[in-house]
């Protein structure tokens, strides 16, 4: 199991680098959004961090650590929403990132758009 989580996680880290160009300064990756925003930077950074675990599509469907709530708690979520590109869409499920923002107490509003995915009416 730590072995797929490793093998997630850096997937996660791969495909984001990809979408978003990445530097690494001080031995931290730190994302450069289109925008320059670094609040949005961190966004993304966090939740790669902490909520990868909770939203790929190969792991089951399980409530999100209390890490992954402080950091859903904290994002701005058209920000993120920005860049869920298709590539991104192949590998996390939308589903369970929507569930793991209700859980955490910030449901994204019915019929936003992240991605290409609209967010369905409970």
């Amino acid at each position: 199991m730590a072995v797929l989580k490793i093998y997630v996680l850096a997937l996660a880290l791969l495909i984001i680098s990809v979408e978003i160009p990445v530097t690494l300064s001080s031995d931290h990756l730190v994302y450069s959004a289109a925008n320059g925003d670094p609040s949005c930077d961190d966004n993304l950074q966090g939740l790669v961090a902490q909520c990868t675990n909770y939203v790929m599509k190969l792991v089951s469907k399980i409530a999100p650590s209390t890490a992954c709530c402080s950091i859903v708690n904290k994002i701005d979520s058209g920000c993120v929403c920005s860049h869920v590109t298709k590539r991104v869409e192949s590998l996390i499920s939308m589903d369970k990132a929507v569930f793991v923002a209700t859980y955490c107490g910030r449901p994204l509003p019915h019929g936003s758009q992240c991605g290409s995915y609209t967010v369905p009416a409970a």
